[in-house]
């Protein structure tokens, strides 16, 4: 819907206030990362999925700094402090949890 009928979702679902293009890219990355999610669930080797992982720890990352960064505005739009809490919570989970996934999954380097 966001990347569709972004007015439309400006206006009833995105707490906060940005420009078109900008929530349509969100959208787009959102529906990749759905998208590389659904296809890494159903791979048997976790070797596999890891080219996913470093998405899956930069994106975050750099919405959580914009969001430091800029707070002031995450305050004072947000809908509630529940809300934002709840997106740094799920950015912050996300980012945290590819990292160790990412690091754990190492194949270990036998050469010396």
């Amino acid at each position: 819907m966001m990347l569709l009928f972004p007015v439309i979702s400006q206006q009833q679902f995105w707490p906060w206030h940005v420009a078109v293009p900008t929530l349509q890219a969100f959208a787009g990355l959102f529906l990749a990362t759905c998208l590389a999610t659904g296809w890494a669930s159903i791979q048997k080797d976790l070797q596999r999925i890891r080219v996913l992982l470093p998405l899956d720890m930069v994106f975050p990352t750099l919405a959580l700094l914009a969001v430091g960064i800029d707070w002031n505005t995450i305050e004072t739009e947000s809908p509630s402090v529940l809300v934002s809490g709840v997106w740094v919570f799920v950015y912050s989970f996300v980012a945290v949890g590819s990292t160790i996934l990412f690091v754990s999954t190492r194949k270990p380097d036998f050469k010396k």
